[in-house]
């Protein structure tokens, strides 16, 4: 406590000896060295952090599964794009279809469009589960890697604790 750069000074003040005004002259000194000292140190631990392997690799397997993640994200509106349109070219389909039929055809080709229609929904329901699946598997691998990377910062975090530790027993 008395070490302390705020009370430092009170108990300098408080000692009366012979060069005690050479002392209290020399505390904001040893106090501003000090601090460089602890801000030198700040820069070699942010710098020894900073060429880490570990978080090196950490921070491009972050920028992976960033990417993989904009990546899924732009091929689901994609998917999503593709499918209006087909759905779109479809109801036009069964409109040209529609406008052609004539007398006594008029049943028999409306079934066949339907039935045509049925089976381009049925197509289109398998192509959305198929894509919600994928959509799924990318995200689990999203999962996967964040917890990857938050084992590592945990671990690096647990070896800085230990570092701090030893050099303050030591």
């Amino acid at each position: 406590f008395m070490n302390d750069d705020e009370t430092l000074p009170i108990m300098v003040d408080n000692i009366t000896c012979y060069g005690a005004d050479r002392l209290k002259e020399a505390v904001p000194k040893w106090v501003q060295k000090k601090a460089q000292m602890q801000q030198q140190q700040q820069e070699m631990q942010q710098q020894a952090m900073q060429n880490d392997p570990a978080l090196i690799r950490a921070q491009a397997e972050k920028m992976k599964i960033e990417e993989q993640s904009k990546q899924n994200q732009v091929d689901n509106q994609i998917a999503i794009a593709q499918l209006q349109i087909d759905q779109e070219l479809a109801q036009a389909k069964l409109l040209e279809a529609e406008s052609k039929i004539t007398g006594m055809h008029v049943d028999q080709v409306l079934k066949m469009e339907q039935q045509e229609l049925s089976r381009f929904n049925h197509q289109i329901d398998a192509t959305v589960k198929v894509a919600d699946l994928e959509f799924k598997e990318h995200q689990k691998e999203i999962d996967s890697h964040s917890a990857i990377l938050k084992h590592a910062e945990l671990a690096h975090n647990i070896r800085q604790a230990n570092k701090s530790k030893g050099e303050e027993n030591g």
